[in-house]
Order: C-alpha cells, then structure tokens, then sequence
C-alpha cells in the first residue's frame, strides 16, 4: 500500500464544507504551493510561482447559500493542499483555524462545533495482485452531519 501511495496510484477524496455559494460544479484547481513560517514560527502555505506544483479537482455537492458542500480529489498530496486551494478559490473551509474566517470558526465553537469541517470520505486504490481497484469509504462524522442539518434548517 506505501508503494501504492508513494507511485501517486491511489485516489484520495474529501469532503469539506466551505464558505460561499460556488456555483461552478467542477473545477481543477492548478495552483504551485509553497511552504514558509510566520514570524511567529508556525508553518503555512501560500500559493507561490516558485512552490511545488498541485492540482485539486473540487466538486460542488450541495449548495445552502452562504456555504457549499464540497468533494476536493488531491491528484498531487502538498501539506495544506485543499485548504490554500479552496481559500484561493474564495472559499475558505469552515472551521479552519489556519486559513479561514477566525469570527465563524470562534462563533461556530461557542455553539459545540470544535473541529475543521475537512473529512477524508473515500479512498481507491489498485489490488497490488489482481490490479482491480478497491474503495474504502467512510461516513461524515456526527457533528459534521448535525452541522448540515442546522444549515439546512437555517439555524446558522
């Protein structure tokens, strides 16, 4: 499975929900990614035409107005990838302590949800014998799910 990952042959998929009504159902984000540290020492990243090229294909799963449900595929797997390539986009993931709206994320806290809303759903990979292609998926959390539900009640 590590030569399966290290030769960039599995296919890697999360969900996450962002800020912002994205309208346009696909797009390939193609934007080179760059590593540094803040004067305060903390590591980040921040799209750069010196950085390591990266490619995110986002899709639009659903849309609430003020947030969209989103699928990000990584075909290249940068530090921070979906988050500096959502934000780029304008759409920042929620909850995101780095990279994302610190007055939602610090309201959305007082109201129970503690995390960022970046889930890895699916994996696919090939059978390192029989070639066939084997996919894992795994459920949003619960407290991703009742976030969804309080949106989609128009409670946040």
């Amino acid at each position: 499975l590590h030569e399966i990952f290290k030769q960039a042959r599995a296919r890697r998929y999360y969900r996450a929900l962002v800020t912002g009504d994205i309208k346009q159902k696909v797009q390939h984000v193609k934007k080179p990614l760059l590593r540094y540290l803040t004067a305060e020492g903390e590591r980040r990243v921040r799209i750069d035409p010196t950085g390591r090229y990266a490619h995110t294909i986002v899709t639009s799963l659903q849309r609430y107005g003020d947030y969209t449900l989103v699928e990000a595929e990584i075909l290249t797997g940068r530090t921070h990838q979906i988050r500096v390539h959502l934000k780029s986009l304008g759409h920042s993931i929620v909850g995101d302590d780095k990279y994302g709206d610190d007055d939602l994320r610090k309201r959305l806290w007082r109201q129970g949800f503690k995390r960022m809303f970046l889930h890895a759903c699916r994996l696919r990979f090939p059978h390192p014998i029989s070639g066939e292609w084997i996919t894992v998926e795994a459920d949003l959390p619960p407290e991703c799910e009742e976030l969804l539900q309080q949106i989609e009640a128009r409670k946040l």
